[in-house]
């Protein structure tokens, strides 16, 4: 959804401009879609149907949050340090995952762990404000999409998908302020174009 989400943001200036209206967001986007084809290609595609096909189930998922919650409750206000989880996590641990154990599979916990309840708060009101203005704007669903999937998986522990979030938080919230303003300013010219009427009955 995230993909899709960012395909659509590239393609609606693309679509403006072949029917002629700005010449430079034909080029922008054009060039957008170029170096992720090419970003795509260099990494590989098989690593993205891979993970499509995989059929891994919920595993430890559910003892890795049940540790988390007590680091938290250790913690509550600064956490062990954005990056400390991996280094945190073998005191709390409740099983053997029987391989290194690198993220908490949920990152809003693994957030509260590191930085802190009030840093996971943070986190989750840039994600419910970025769902608020995907109510009027359904390119942007993938920030939402992306927000669950985090409840199970660690996707903005990645770079290249926290990229893609945090850009489209950018341009959900820019698209919001644009037609704000768009808005005012067609109120002003509405006030200004208007005929002034004075009451000059007798009162």
């Amino acid at each position: 959804l995230v993909t899709l989400g960012l395909a659509g943001f590239l393609l609606v200036p693309l679509w403006r401009a072949l029917r002629g209206a700005v010449k430079r967001e034909y080029v922008a986007a054009t060039a957008s879609v170029v170096l992720i084809l090419l970003t795509t290609s260099i990494v590989g595609w098989d690593a993205l149907l891979r993970r499509f096909r995989s059929d891994e189930h919920l595993g430890n998922r559910l003892a890795f949050a049940k540790s988390s919650v007590r680091m938290i409750q250790d913690r509550p206000l600064f956490g062990f340090g954005l990056g400390a989880w991996p280094i945190a996590y073998p005191a709390y641990a409740t099983v053997d995952a029987m391989a290194e154990v690198n993220h908490a599979h949920n990152d809003w916990l693994e957030w509260a762990v590191e930085g802190g309840i009030p840093f996971a708060a943070l986190m989750i009101l840039i994600c419910l404000r970025a769902a608020w203005h995907a109510l009027r704007f359904p390119w942007a669903v993938g920030i939402v999409s992306v927000g669950l999937h985090s409840l199970l998986d660690f996707p903005l522990q990645k770079f290249p998908v926290l990229l893609c979030f945090l850009l489209l938080v950018a341009a959900v919230e820019g698209q919001a302020r644009s037609r704000k303003t768009l808005l005012r300013q067609d109120r002003i010219e509405e006030l200004a174009n208007g005929e002034l009427v004075f009451d000059i009955r007798p009162q």
